[in-house]
């Protein structure tokens, strides 16, 4: 009966194997491990970070001047996000393969870049860069769909984290069968830490679940297949010319893709969201300044989280902590958006002060719930100037030890 490894597919009668060499011949297969050290830098991963680089750099420049760094809703329909708008409405269909290559902040960005690197470590050395480039794009636009799919209320969507789920979950499919049990457990132990993490919501940002699930079933499913079709006899999967077909398919859709979207007229999605931000110039100098005017800031930008935080500040003069509290939940409630969600300890601000709020009226379990792990640490930080107020608070009142 054949062996099969993971790696090397590779199979020895056992009637031509000498009864001495039996044992021998049913070691795991060190082949890979032996190959020229070139040969296992992961070219294509690191292209695709190249690329993703290039994308980001270009949102950066066409980022609004009012916040430079942090790439507004418009600017991202403007150069190819996903959202049902503008796919069902608008007919904008190239666009699922145009939004996994885009992100949202530099911390979108970096959190994929590893998770793609790490992949591309465990992944293209193993079964070729065909067929690593192929499921990137498969899962890329899986991903895609499943953000279609799940997310009616998000305006825009972007970034590559579909794609990633999908070789992620073909890390796993691929580490069942394979014989080096204690590589095996590395490798699935790998893929199920970062699994996890990216499918937990984020301290900061939307988490696109739809566009998570999407990818890893769609790099599930190829990974079944190809372990399936994989010849027993070969150390790679087989079909390398459907593999490079399917890539360089992928690669011709996001050029076209992205032409389209340079030269068609970008649907007006977004834009309202962007007008009712707080712009710079109306920003207010101080805080003091900010809570005198929190209830023109609510009404003038309801949309916008800050304005709820001040007007929260202003009630909490009043003692009026109830009407606080609604404040500031609203306020939690809208701080994903983009321009927002990566304001440094923003959202550790939020919870902050509605933890004072609730100890204000006693209700101090649901303060300490309010809070999360490292929200007292950040606050009592002497960087963190703008928390000291609210810790000292909490501080008084053991909430915060």
């Amino acid at each position: 009966m054949a062996s099969t490894n993971f790696g090397k597919r590779g199979a020895v009668a056992a009637s031509v194997q000498p009864p001495a060499r039996a044992k021998q011949a049913a070691l795991p297969s060190r082949a890979n491990e032996s190959e020229a050290p070139l040969s296992r830098i992961p070219y294509v991963s690191l292209s695709i970070l190249a690329l993703l680089g290039l994308g980001f750099a270009v949102e950066l420049i066409a980022a609004a001047p009012e916040r430079p760094g942090t790439p507004s809703v418009p600017t991202l329909v403007a150069l190819g996000g996903i959202g049902r708008e503008l796919v069902f409405d608008h007919g904008q269909w190239w666009r699922i393969f145009t939004a996994p290559l885009l992100h949202g902040s530099l911390s979108h960005l970096l959190s994929n870049a590893v998770g793609l690197l790490l992949a591309g470590i465990l992944l293209e050395p193993m079964i070729g860069r065909s067929w690593y480039a192929a499921i990137f794009f498969i899962g890329a636009v899986a991903g895609s769909i499943g953000s279609l799919a799940s997310s009616p209320d998000v305006i825009v969507s972007i970034g590559a984290s579909g794609a990633i789920m999908a070789l992620l979950a073909a890390v796993l499919v691929w580490c069942l069968p394979f014989e080096d049990r204690r590589r095996g457990k590395r490798l699935r132990s790998t893929a199920v830490m970062m699994f996890a993490s990216a499918l937990l919501p984020a301290s900061s940002g939307h988490v696109d679940i739809g566009a998570h699930l999407g990818g890893a079933v769609a790099g599930g499913v190829l990974g079944f297949l190809l372990q399936i079709f994989w010849p027993e006899s070969e150390q790679r999967p087989g079909h390398t010319q459907l593999a490079r077909g399917i890539a360089l398919a992928g690669i011709a859709a996001t050029c076209v893709a992205f032409v389209l979207v340079a030269v068609l007229p970008t649907p007006d999605v977004g834009q309202n969201l962007q007008l009712a931000l707080i712009p710079q110039s109306q920003m207010p100098h101080s805080t003091a300044e900010g809570i005198e005017r929190s209830d023109e800031l609510v009404r003038l930008y309801p949309d916008d989280p800050r304005g709820h935080l001040l007007r929260a500040m202003a009630l909490l003069k009043l003692h009026e902590l109830t009407e606080a509290q609604a404040e500031l939940r609203v306020a939690m409630a809208k701080s994903d958006v983009p321009g927002i969600a990566d304001i440094p300890d923003f959202r550790i601000s939020l919870r902050l002060m509605l933890a004072v709020t609730l100890s204000a009226q006693d209700r101090i379990a649901e303060a300490k719930a309010a809070l999360e792990p490292g929200d007292c640490a950040r606050a009592a930080s002497p960087s963190a100037t703008g928390l000291h107020a609210a810790y000292n608070q909490l501080r008084s009142t053991g909430i915060c030890s």
